[in-house]
């Protein structure tokens, strides 16, 4: 008695083909959505720290004046996003910033955006173009506290995900945040 070959049918495989190309469909659109959103973490992230690396600089004993290059527009990866520089400083003092032991903005280096794709770009949205940290670690001018400095961070297409940096209150405190509805949820954020 011969048995029939154990095989699969053309149908079976089909099936099995076309199942395998939707799940492969979904990870791959998954796996672009999460690259999208570490693509704008690592841009908010960096902001946040390089902004404190100032604020804390100025904690030495010198105002130091943030200046976003763009306040409204779009920058491409590997740009200069912002440059610190300290306030009123004279000949000579910009002469010491250069020393090993200056304690100022000066010193500091200006914040490039991360360049993990080259053609990609960013839309920078800001409250405010300039600021200044005072030596207490303020900000001046003081924003309202139901007015806070927010710089919006999304990819140029502004799809999501989109993200904030947020400093506000007479402490200088600066907070990374989701954008929700036009304000930036900071309060149950997590990067």
């Amino acid at each position: 008695m011969k048995r029939p070959n154990p095989g699969f049918s053309l149908t079976e495989v089909m099936v099995v083909v076309a199942i395998l190309s939707v799940l492969s469909g979904l990870v791959i659109d998954a796996g672009i959505r999460d690259w999208r959103r570490e693509q704008v973490n690592a841009v908010v992230v960096e902001l946040a720290g390089w902004l404190e690396s100032v604020r804390r600089a100025a904690l030495k004993g010198s105002s130091c004046q943030v200046t976003l290059t763009t306040t409204n527009g779009t920058v491409a990866a590997g740009a200069v996003l912002a440059q610190g520089a300290d306030v009123g400083a004279t000949d000579a003092e910009a002469d010491a910033a250069a020393s090993p032991i200056a304690n100022n903005c000066r010193s500091s280096q200006p914040l490039v955006i991360p360049s993990l794709s080259t053609s990609q770009r960013f839309e920078i949205t800001a409250t405010a173009g300039s600021f200044v940290f005072t030596p207490a670690g303020t900000l001046y001018p003081a924003p309202q506290p139901s007015a806070p400095i927010v710089i919006e961070v999304s990819l140029a297409d502004r799809q999501d995900p989109q993200r904030c940096v947020q400093l506000e209150g007479l402490m200088g405190l600066i907070q990374v945040g989701r954008l929700n509805a036009g304000h930036c949820d900071t309060a149950s954020d997590r990067i």
